[in-house]
């Protein structure tokens, strides 16, 4: 294969739209080459963001007197057009290698300028606004609005936990230490502790959300200010809060264009992933507990959503929950990503790839969807097999722990190997062994696991076992 016929089929597997040329020699014909497969109005969060930097900044310089009351109307009339819509626009879907800098700027200074209705130049749209300033404070908006999103979401996911824990809390079963069988506890506080585990990452989301909340414009490319007329900073940044609804606080004068920008990025990443491992292993934990119809430990039930085929009658296949492991298995992919571009910065320039911003927007999309999915799909309507929770916390051999100290450890062993040669509860083996069990005795309280799944019984169990053995 030829030089011409490798362009060809280049050209044959890539998608219409941002296109650049070269030449392998003079003879050759001009053949454009497609870059990238992603569109900018994929990106509406950040589209939407410059966006309104361009009609704060137009209002601004007409309030300053540095535009005209004329085209800073006809730019805050076309901005606000381009913002409230319900569908991505079609004018921003060019394919587009890198969306953030001066590729997005052009194409939205561009298209602007296209739907004014009056002469606008492409100056006095981007007037006082410069390329690192903009998309700073375009990415802040971003990741504010994503993460904000994801919170809220997250919460919807804590709520329903929270009822789920209410609903299965005089469900007793058996604990695990991963598959190995431990003492009684109930199925509401396993929900309960899921519930616990995201409000706190909830909570690093929200902390998380404060530092998103400020405006670099006005500092220029380098932080100086030069090229900015005078008090465009602190007018843009007062009206951009005003079209934002929260306030952003103004930090030109702690703008700095390196590494250091961007440093944030990997502890917003950091936390986003966190709520990764948090979904990722209740959906873990339900498909476990969901395992069956016979073998599996069936604790309890998930939705049909993808119910077995007729030749296997009972069961359910736990497609959502294995879908919110891969969107999780991306997220944690995304990581390595956004640590190449944070990193590929240098001297006064901060680094020019999209992938930091992209793998913070993509994560928190993914995971603010599957929450809901994972909400509507499969932990709204889980119900509890009860019976076979008390018959496995009874089954579990872990108490013999605590019955070596109320009965040695040579008669434990005795009990412990009868019940399991004949699969049988320790509670069963005791008496056939050594006779009934004395109501309101120490050992009663041993093996009443409605008892011990409950911390208050718990607690006095362990009283009486120290006064027994002292």
């Amino acid at each position: 294969m030829n030089f011409s016929e490798s362009i060809n089929l280049l050209e044959k597997s890539t998608e219409k739209g941002l296109k650049m040329s070269f030449f392998a020699n003079e003879s050759l014909t001009k053949a454009p080459l497609c870059f990238g497969h992603e569109k900018l109005n994929e990106f509406p969060e950040y589209v939407n963001a410059v966006v309104k930097i361009r009609k704060a900044s137009a209002l601004a310089n007409r309030e300053l007197g540095y535009l005209s009351k004329e085209k800073a109307a006809e730019i805050s009339r076309v901005c606000d057009g381009l913002i409230n819509v319900s569908e991505p626009l079609t004018c921003f879907e060019q394919t587009i290698l890198r969306f953030v800098g001066m590729p997005a700027n052009k194409i939205i200074n561009e298209q602007i300028q296209i739907k004014a209705e009056i002469p606008i130049s492409l100056d006095e749209i981007s007037l006082n606004q410069w390329t690192n300033d903009v998309t700073v404070t375009a990415e802040a908006i971003a990741i504010r609005s994503d993460l904000s999103l994801l919170s809220k979401n997250l919460r919807i996911l804590c709520n329903e936990l929270g009822r789920k824990a209410k609903e299965f809390e005089g469900v007793v079963k058996c604990g695990r230490l991963g598959l190995r069988d431990s003492f009684p506890i109930r199925l509401g506080a396993e929900f309960k502790s899921h519930k616990t585990i995201i409000e706190a990452i909830i909570g690093e989301l929200q902390e998380e959300e404060k530092f998103w909340t400020f405006s670099v414009l006005g500092a220029g490319d380098l932080g100086t200010g030069l090229g900015v007329l005078p008090s465009f900073s602190s007018k843009v940044t007062q009206l951009l809060s005003e079209e934002l609804g929260y306030k952003l606080s103004l930090k030109e004068e702690e703008f700095q264009p390196s590494l250091n920008n961007r440093y944030r990025f990997i502890i917003a990443h950091s936390k986003i992933q966190a709520a990764a491992v948090a979904l990722w292993k209740l959906a873990r934990d339900l498909t476990i507990m969901a395992s069956g119809p016979r073998a599996g430990i069936r604790e309890i039930v998930l939705p049909a959503v993808a119910p077995g085929s007729s030749i296997m009658p009972g069961k359910i296949n736990p497609t959502v929950a294995e879908l919110i492991m891969n969107i999780c298995d991306k997220v944690f992919a995304n990581s390595s990503g956004l640590n190449v571009g944070v990193h590929a910065g240098w001297l006064e320039n901060d680094s020019n790839s999209s992938l930091p911003l992209k793998a913070i927007l993509d994560s928190c999309q993914l995971l603010s969807r599957g929450a809901m999915v994972l909400v509507e799909k499969v932990v709204k309507g889980i119900t509890s097999n009860s019976e076979r929770c008390l018959e496995q916390a009874q089954m579990s051999l872990a108490p013999a722990l605590f019955l070596q100290k109320i009965i040695g450890k040579n008669e434990t062993k005795k009990v412990l190997e009868f019940a399991l040669i004949n699969n049988i509860s320790l509670a069963d083996s005791y008496r056939k062994l050594i006779g009934e069990i004395e109501k309101g005795s120490l050992l009663e309280d041993l093996f009443d696991v409605y008892l011990l799944s409950r911390k208050e019984g718990a607690k006095n169990f362990m009283n009486k076992l120290r006064l027994f053995t002292q």
